[in-house]
């Protein structure tokens, strides 16, 4: 299982995963940490995978190539709707998966969709979008930044802290975090050492944020309204 984030930026595309991999072995599950869930095809294509590994897979090595024969004549998210039926129809699927990828179009205009297997239908995203058995929680957090313009600088570390976040409740959702970016230049990593570096000096904030948070309760909200004892 995992967490997935995808955020669309003024200046381009950010999408964040965990790395824990959680696998069924006849009676009981294991986890398998470091596990790789963004993929990029060629320096056009961004995307992240939940749900069934195996067919995330397939649908990466089919993807990958379509892209080599035919990239200048594809329209990438009806690429992925067909691959997606195609999965859907020639293989017995236990469990759905779901997707969200960052491409250019035609106008070399960056964008952000979302698919899910038991509907096949590649679904543009204003904002952002959250996939996985953390994608409540992450989405809840995400929320509050609503109304921000974000930066793909913004984006990279709003997702370390909001996957650091669930990753502290999700069982199913493990750190490391892994975050990429599209922009109309290609594709880029950001490196391991600086996510740590960015949710380090997150966490260090967070006990001072809290403090002024239950002091802005206490003196703003509870006397405001008359409660100052029960």
């Amino acid at each position: 299982m995992t967490t997935i984030v995808g955020i669309k930026c003024s200046d381009g595309i950010v999408i964040g995963a965990d790395t824990q991999k959680t696998l069924d072995a006849y009676f009981y599950s294991y986890k398998e940490l470091n596990y790789k869930k963004i993929f990029r095809i060629k320096n056009d294509i961004l995307f992240a995978g939940a749900g069934n590994v195996t067919y995330i897979e397939k649908i990466k090595e089919a993807l990958s190539e379509r892209y080599d024969n035919k990239k200048n004549q594809l329209n990438i998210p009806e690429t992925f709707e067909k691959i997606f039926k195609f999965v859907y129809e020639n293989y017995p699927i236990d469990k759905p998966f779901q997707l969200i990828f960052g491409c250019k179009n035609s106008k070399k205009e960056l964008n952000l969709y979302q698919i899910h297997s038991q509907c096949n239908i590649a679904e543009k995203i204003d904002h952002f979008y959250t996939i996985g058995t953390g994608n409540f929680f992450a989405r809840y957090i995400i929320n509050n930044f609503l109304d921000l313009d974000l930066s793909i600088v913004d984006a990279v570390s709003l997702i370390c802290y909001v996957l650091d976040e669930v990753c502290k409740i999700d069982l199913n959702s493990g750190t490391p975090i892994n975050i990429a970016y599209l922009k109309s230049c290609g594709i880029s990593f950001v490196e391991k050492e600086k996510i740590t570096k960015i949710i380090t000096k997150i966490n260090d904030y967070l006990p001072s944020l809290n403090k002024y948070i239950t002091k802005f309760f206490k003196e703003k909200i509870f006397k405001a309204n008359g409660i100052d004892s029960l």
